[in-house]
């Protein structure tokens, strides 16, 4: 008699899909974990830009770059994140702006001119802004604003589906950092922002307890000096 091939494979294609359920359901179980922990860890230095209060100054504002248009306008994202900036900065909250974004190609995609321009444009003093090209990731902004710029204390502004990990980061990194919530200029934000975001908080979450080093980029600056020295980069 011959065997039945089917029931010969069915009980390896079941383990099979046992295993990878329960993979998969581990693999959930420690990234909500991770997302609580940073949540959770930083969730009283987040507010909005109406109900943040301070009796403090900050070293600096952190301004997280993201798109940039054709026209080399920044994006609506951008822009709230930028006028959230000046607004903090118009108030006291600090006397300096740090700028850190993507700058593939200064003639097709800069997102730290954008921004610097829109600062110049909203009345900001050149020397209160200091510009950091290299910050082509979340971590990597906040590492080198604590190792290349000198800043120990910052209020981080960026939109709310970001502003957990971003705060997270920098407190990890030895930054005694607020997150302020850019303001919403009408738009929705598409869920796979979040989808990316819950993503790569486990990511961050290694690199920031283990402090990673990124690759060496640019020079080092002081957050309390001249912003316009920073600017030697785009040269």
């Amino acid at each position: 008699m011959s065997k039945d091939p089917k029931k010969i494979k069915n009980p390896a294609i079941k383990t099979l899909i046992k295993v990878a359920a329960i993979a998969a359901a581990a693999v959930f179980v420690i990234t909500f974990a991770v997302y609580l922990t940073e949540v959770l860890s930083v969730r009283t230095k987040v507010s909005s830009l109406e109900d943040f209060e301070t009796d403090r100054t900050y070293d600096c504002i952190i301004v997280l770059g993201c798109a940039v248009y054709k026209d080399k306008s920044p994006s609506p994202f951008l822009k709230d994140r930028l006028s959230t900036a000046v607004c903090l900065y118009n108030e006291g909250v600090s006397d300096k702006i740090l700028l850190s974004g993507d700058r593939n190609d200064a003639e097709e995609y800069d997102e730290v001119n954008a921004m610097y321009e829109y600062c110049i444009n909203s009345g900001v003093d050149p020397e209160d802004i200091f510009v950091d090209i290299y910050g082509y990731s979340t971590y990597e902004t906040m590492y080198r604003a604590y190792y290349y710029y000198g800043v120990r204390s910052a209020v981080i502004v960026t939109q709310d589906y970001h502003i957990f990990r971003s705060t997270y980061i920098a407190n990890s990194l030895g930054i005694d950092a607020a997150g302020v919530k850019a303001v919403n200029s009408g738009y929705i934000i598409a869920p796979h922002n979040y989808i990316r975001e819950y993503a790569a908080m486990t990511k961050d979450f290694i690199q920031s307890n283990f402090k990673l080093a990124p690759e060496p980029y640019g020079n080092v600056y002081e957050i309390s000096g001249d912003g316009t020295a920073s600017r030697t980069d785009y040269y």
